[in-house]
């Protein structure tokens, strides 16, 4: 556990983030200062991570088979730092290349291959110290390791042979102001400057975005293998009009962030260096993530609008400040591998999840927040739901956050800030129909959480069903001790899409766009609560385990004010595990009969 004063926090040797910087991040805020101090930070740990590497392959030649050995890396790195620390530290903290060392440890560690052979993987070493070589201008012939057709050296671009199906191996010759690699006949020279595209060698792109005095410089990565592992995708080069697109809602969503959210945009300069595309989605959903071992990097699904993408970055940004502050100290213990409900997640989420997810929820709520200021009638009314949606949702993670047992006590101050932060949030006053769908929304999700991950009591099961064949009172909902050690199927939680489509006035998005979603759907979003609760009892008849459509129903309930929304919103496990276990009865009861019949009973 680190240590704690009045002046510091530390953990990793020579590296302390004083309390005051501490407090900052936990209040959700960050300063140029404090990106340099993680940035320091950063690069110490590769430095750690990467002295690392080379002592497993000096020590295992195999891993890097018939590649230079970990001592000729070593000392071109030597080299290469003795002339200009700053090319060596400038490409070390690219952020795919801290990706890049976690997993080469990581496969080492493993019994199993994930990726490529160990050989290919580790063997990036020299590819990275090719880069920083080029950078310093300091002479380097050595050999790199070729995946599928591909060499990449991080930060400058990638070169390309045809003649490699597999993995191979290029040998390099960089000296005299040219660099070349080589396949058997296939050669490619990396041109100067190396960010720009030539025969056979795609340049890394560059976005540049300026607002007021303040500049965001990015690279648009369509070239690193290691830009996202959690879902691998080779090179992929954008064309130059989605490239302009990129640039355009850079651009705009810049000046949202310069002119509304400041000191949020002068750390964002100093703390993003990468956003790396990623596919779009079906769903009408914006697709983003980031790792702490990646510091720096974003991967972003094409936003629709300038506000999504401004939104977005901050919400990266809060999970890549958290991710170097875990670097830094240690907030939470061990949870022997419970997992707690998150409101914005499908699947229940273990405490180091859930607290990344709370923090970057945060940054959500703040940034809407502040955008409730503007003087469109239309952004005004996105950014009332967004802020009430979001600060419904990061209270609901705090209290399981708090609740967990497992923070330290840095942990505890972390959460005790963002707390205090967060709270008089909820006390202001946001438009009581966006209010309203707001609560829906969180209600929504948590129900559906609730009916597809609780266990219900099976004494309170066995009790109530007598009850109901007896015309008898329900058992009290509160004596049923659901279980949180469901494994129900992962679902999306979609309905909110269809509402935002019409307040985003997304004139493209139809109800068959959004993955599983009906008329009954359509209908709740319009206000017919009497449509609704027809569509979902059609589809509960048609579909017993129909979740969503019980969820459905619940809300469509508490839009007709009928008591009934009750026990379906908020125990909904009980009253589908009553309803199968009654389905047998000569006379079953529908949904709705039971959900009113437990809703007059005792609480």
């Amino acid at each position: 556990m680190p240590a704690t004063s009045d002046r510091s926090v530390s953990h990793i040797a020579n590296h302390q983030l004083p309390l005051e910087q501490f407090d900052l991040i936990a209040r959700g805020g960050a300063r140029p200062d404090t990106m340099r101090l993680l940035l320091d930070a950063e690069y110490s740990r590769r430095l750690v991570l990467l002295r690392e590497l080379l002592k497993c392959a000096a020590n295992r030649p195999a891993l890097l088979g018939t590649l230079p050995p970990a001592e000729a890396a070593w000392n071109a790195l030597v080299a290469i730092h003795d002339l200009s620390s700053e090319a060596l530290r400038g490409v070390l903290l690219h952020p795919q290349v801290g990706t890049w060392i976690s997993h080469a440890l990581r496969q080492i560690d493993s019994a199993s291959v994930h990726g490529a052979p160990d050989w290919v993987e580790v063997g990036q070493l020299h590819a990275v110290t090719l880069a920083a070589a080029i950078h310093a201008g300091v002479p380097l012939r050595t050999r790199v390791p070729v995946r599928r057709g591909s060499v990449l050296l991080p930060t400058l671009g990638l070169a390309s042979f045809p003649s490699v199906d597999g993995y191979g191996v290029a040998d390099v010759d960089c000296g005299e102001g040219a660099c070349r690699l080589r396949v058997d006949d296939e050669q490619v020279e990396v041109p100067v400057p190396p960010r720009t595209d030539g025969t056979g060698w795609w340049g890394l792109r560059k976005l540049r975005s300026r607002s007021g005095d303040r500049t965001l410089v990015v690279s648009l990565d369509d070239i690193d293998p290691y830009r996202n592992l959690a879902d691998p995708v080779g090179p992929g080069r954008l064309d130059d009009r989605t490239v302009a697109t990129w640039q355009q809602l850079l651009d705009a969503a810049w000046t949202v962030l310069n002119r509304r959210h400041p000191s949020t945009a002068e750390a964002m300069a100093a703390g993003l260096t990468s956003i790396a595309p990623l596919p779009d989605d079906p769903s009408w959903t914006i697709r983003s993530a980031s790792t702490g071992d990646g510091f720096g990097g974003m991967l972003i699904s094409t936003p629709p609008d300038p506000a999504t993408l401004a939104v977005t970055l901050v919400h990266e940004f809060q999970h890549i400040k958290l991710g170097a502050l875990l670097h830094l100290t240690t907030l939470y213990r061990e949870d022997r591998g419970e997992r707690h409900y998150a409101p914005w997640r499908p699947d229940p989420r273990p405490l180091a999840g859930l607290l990344q997810g709370v923090y970057a929820f945060f940054g959500i709520t703040g940034f809407w927040r502040t955008q409730r200021g503007s003087e469109v009638e239309r952004d005004q009314r996105i950014a009332d739901f967004e802020f009430a949606y979001a600060r419904r949702q990061t209270w609901a993670g705090l209290r399981s956050v708090r609740g967990s047992g497992y923070l330290t006590e840095l942990g505890e101050r972390f959460v005790r800030r963002l707390t205090s932060e967060l709270r008089p949030w909820l006390a202001e006053r946001v438009r009581p129909d966006l209010a309203r769908a707001a609560w829906a929304a969180v209600a929504d999700h948590r129900a559906g959480s609730r009916i597809r991950y609780r266990i219900a009591d099976r004494t309170w099961i066995v009790a109530a069903a007598a009850a109901w064949r007896n015309k008898a009172e329900p058992p009290p909902a509160a004596s049923a001790a659901s279980t949180g050690n469901g494994s129900g199927p992962l679902w999306v939680h979609a309905r909110p899409t269809l509402f935002r489509s019409r307040l985003w006035e997304w004139q493209d998005v139809r109800l068959s766009d959004v993955p599983g979603v009906t008329d009954a759907d359509g209908a709740l979003m319009s206000g017919d609560a009497a449509t609704a609760v027809d569509g979902y009892l059609r589809r509960i008849r048609a579909k017993r385990d129909d979740l969503d459509a019980w969820t459905g129903l619940g809300l469509a309930y508490a839009m007709a004010a009928e008591p009934a929304w009750r026990p379906l919103l908020l125990t909904p496990e009980l009253v589908y595990a009553l309803h199968l276990e009654l389905a047998g009865e000569s006379a079953p009861p529908s949904p709705g009969d039971l959900a009113r019949w437990l809703a007059a009973g005792p609480v």
